[in-house]
């Protein structure tokens, strides 16, 4: 692998993330400062100061550049489709313009504290026996990123379609959540040895350009947008010689919020769930 790294490309989409916006920029810059980074942003739907800080970090960084796709909630109501609309926006960049970007590039996301990131961690990727085409980043307790996460053992499908299932078997919804959803919050920082799968992201992701250049995160089988982006994307890229990788040295955040925001999600489908099964049984008795 690469020992000398000199340039770097940073992808991201980004969305009200003015609480971690500037930080983790300078957390990147500062602990890659011998490295030099072009950046291109893709924002859509902030009603913070996300804008205002994109603006000023243009104006101080001439390699930092980004696109705003403006209010995308209105015309894509669906979430995953309106993220891989602004995904496929730096996919396009980078092959309308290939020579602009960099070799190596990372695609990251900006909205959670990346106090984790160093250059240490990062340069871990390179500095390994493993060949790899996409290396990925843990957290320090509990891996959460599980909707892009496939492995062969662990999680070899859809957890939330999982769940949907055996949601319609029983009515054990916190034993069923804990099942598909919990187990699979692996402590990968803890392994330490790189755990291979078929897919993966963690917020923090490197990708070399030559596998970006040909792909999309655009599949016929998410035609509905009910699944993860990246899973699509990985699987083109993954073959016997291409391999995807979880790093436990290259690590990120201390703990996403969303781990626990996937806890208050399913439960508050639960609960209107619930809700509207009652209301509707109500409605039924009424006509009758």
């Amino acid at each position: 692998m690469y020992q000398n790294i000199k340039c770097l490309t940073i992808f991201g989409c980004v969305r009200n993330c003015e609480k971690y916006l500037e930080y983790n920029y300078y957390k990147i810059k500062n602990s890659l400062k011998y490295i030099k980074i072009n950046w291109l942003l893709i924002e859509s739907d902030s009603s913070d100061n996300t804008l205002k800080i994109l603006n000023k970090l243009k104006k101080r960084d001439k390699n930092f550049d980004y696109k705003s796709m403006g209010n995308l909630n209105y015309k894509i109501s669906n979430r995953i489709k309106r993220i891989t609309f602004c995904r496929e926006e730096y996919l396009k960049e980078l092959k309308r313009k290939p020579k602009k970007f960099n070799d190596i590039i990372m695609i990251v996301d900006l909205d959670e504290k990346m106090n984790l990131f160093n250059y240490k961690g990062f340069m871990s990727c390179f500095k390994t026996k493993h060949k790899w085409s996409v290396c990925t980043a843990t957290q320090k307790d509990f891996y959460y990123d599980i909707f892009a996460f496939r492995h062969k053992e662990i999680s070899p499908m859809d957890p939330f379609s999982k769940l949907s299932l055996l949601n319609k078997k029983n009515k054990n919804y916190i034993k069923n959540l804990e099942t598909t959803i919990y187990s699979k919050m692996i402590d990968i920082s803890k392994i330490n040895y790189w755990l291979k799968v078929d897919s993966a992201f963690g917020g923090t992701a490197i990708y070399f350009k030559k596998d970006l250049l040909n792909n999309s995160y655009l599949c016929k089988k998410n035609n509905k947008f009910k699944f993860c982006e990246h899973v699509f994307l990985n699987k083109k890229i993954s073959t016997k010689k291409n391999k995807i990788f979880i790093n436990p040295f290259f690590k990120n955040y201390s703990r996403s919020v969303h781990f626990d925001a996937w806890k208050f999600r399913y439960f508050r489908f639960w609960f209107y769930n619930i809700m509207f099964k009652t209301l509707l049984s109500k409605f039924n008795f009424l006509l009758k």
